[in-house]
């Protein structure tokens, strides 16, 4: 599922369920085969609307003006930034691939990567003192 929140409004109001609009959803318990096809009528909206621009009319001073639509934050959990950024996914060796060197480490005999900080001495004692880790 993906929103459409709207941010031009007073902090009062932001995030209401008024100013909070369905954009999609991916139906299924399954993976689907081709998420652009979900994903491109919402999309695609929002490109004719950055494009053409939305014609309002303003009735308390009976005009009209067009409005200008961004796309501020484009966010996702881990498996489906895969599908907005076209990256590799969280269990790649080189998970995010150009934004950070953290290699990922996997067990013997398995294709599973996690990223996650190997210590080179003993382990520590307090999650604060991380001495020994890179």
């Amino acid at each position: 599922m993906y929103i459409w929140a709207i941010f031009n409004i007073s902090f009062e109001k932001q995030y209401q369920k008024l100013y909070i609009l369905p954009g999609g959803f991916i139906p299924g318990s399954d993976k689907p085969k081709n998420v652009d096809s979900f994903l491109f009528p919402g999309i695609h909206h929002v490109t004719a609307l950055q494009n053409e621009g939305l014609h309002m009319w303003d009735p308390l001073t009976n005009s009209c003006y067009l409005s200008n639509l961004y796309l501020l934050f484009t966010t996702a959990d881990g498996p489906g930034l895969v599908y907005l950024d076209g990256m590799i996914g969280h269990s790649s060796k080189n998970g995010c691939q150009v934004y950070c060197g953290v290699i990922g480490h996997c067990k013997e005999c398995s294709t599973h990567y996690h990223p996650a900080l190997l210590c080179t001495s003993e382990p520590f004692s307090r999650w604060s003192d991380m001495s020994g880790c890179f």
